[in-house]
């Protein structure tokens, strides 16, 4: 549960997903209805890849979700896990029941939330040695993925620019722009006021 007047990471990634979901969610004040992929994704599912990834990270200490916060920046959030490689690297890591993008490459609402944790990372521990530019997604459809997320400066500026405009959005002062090509797909969508598919649903 985030501090009062933060933001989490999982708003970061609902927000690169589709703008309407952080409407929906810190204005309406409505939350998520969990499907079965999600339900399958719980812990167990994660515990059970954690020694393949550990050995192709090559990871001296894993620290596992935790909790990590900014009063800088007002965000907070808890990756699956926080790999700390044999060169000192913090690496965060993300199990996701899902596939992975294009040409197998990260969606860009998982790359976005892997550099909001490289922020807190940074700022969690900072200093030069812990520039936090990589991270990891496991994709576990198909079947096992393990996806590299480069984090440069760029995408954490993306991230920057989100935070601020999730604030105007929870705060009503920023109308959001729905990403109307998903909502097939959305688990928000009985709640959209935005829904492209609204019109279709049997009235009541």
């Amino acid at each position: 549960m985030a501090e009062e007047g933060y933001i989490t990471v999982t708003d970061v990634k609902h927000y690169a997903y589709c703008e309407a979901i952080v409407y929906i969610e810190r204005f309406l004040g409505l939350g998520e209805q969990a499907t079965e992929y999600m339900e399958y994704g719980r812990e167990i599912e994660k515990e059970k890849n954690l020694g393949f990834i550990a050995a192709k990270l090559k990871a001296s200490f894993i620290i596992k979700k935790p909790l990590l916060c900014s009063r800088e920046l007002k965000l907070c959030g808890s990756p699956d896990y926080v790999i700390i490689s044999k060169h000192g690297e913090l690496i965060p890591v993300e199990v996701k029941w899902a596939e992975p993008g294009r040409h197998g490459a990260a969606k860009r609402d998982h790359a976005l939330q892997m550099a909001a944790y490289a922020l807190l990372l940074e700022r969690t521990y900072p200093g030069e040695r812990y520039s936090v530019k990589t991270g990891y997604i496991y994709y576990l459809r198909p079947q096992g993925r393990l996806v590299r997320v480069n984090i440069d400066y760029s995408l954490k500026l993306e991230v920057l620019k989100a935070l601020e405009r999730i604030r105007e959005i929870a705060e009503g002062r920023r109308e959001p722009k729905p990403s109307l090509g998903k909502c097939s797909s959305c688990n928000f969508l009985r709640a959209c006021p935005y829904s492209s598919l609204k019109e279709e649903r049997p009235a009541k």
